[in-house]
């Protein structure tokens, strides 16, 4: 009787259950700048949607790159390999959004930000996206060039 007076109470209480997050951090030094941009992921699981909230510092201006003049947007971009030559690619934005406003399936988040500044990026993907092998999910920063991290997705623990 107790058992299953354990299992009912675990049903009933399915959807109230906190939601199981994780944290990561990756290492990134882009370009010739040799500044690690310090990028952190926290990854916040609730049923069948995984919030991401990706945080990093801004790094240096390239010195080499002169279409690198300010850090003015950041925006994340991602896609699945869906076979040998194929990628399909993510977009979270509606339908009426403009490519100006979602240039690469996600928002653009607007700047400016000086170097050692720390920028976040939010965003909610199917969390059955986010477990898929081959999925990719990475964050540009930068204006008319841009900074791209690692692929910022780790299968859930």
């Amino acid at each position: 009787m107790k058992k299953h007076l354990l299992w009912f109470l675990l049903l009933a209480m399915g959807s109230s259950w906190p939601a199981a997050a994780q944290t990561y951090r990756l290492s990134h030094k882009p370009g010739s700048t040799n500044t690690d941009m310090d990028i952190e992921v926290v990854r916040t699981d609730t049923g069948p949607v995984s919030h991401l909230k990706v945080s990093l510092t801004v790094p240096a201006l390239p010195p080499s790159n002169k279409d690198f003049t300010a850090f003015t947007r950041a925006f994340l971009y991602g896609w699945i390999i869906a076979g040998k030559d194929t990628r399909l690619s993510v977009s979270v934005c509606p339908s009426t959004a403009s490519k100006a406003e979602c240039p690469y399936g996600f928002p653009v988040v607007k700047g400016p930000w000086k170097v050692g500044d720390r920028i976040v990026v939010e965003t909610d993907l199917p969390k059955s996206f986010v477990d898929a092998e081959g999925a990719h999910l990475h964050l540009g920063i930068g204006d008319a060039a841009y900074y791209p991290t690692p692929n910022l997705l780790r299968p859930s623990k």
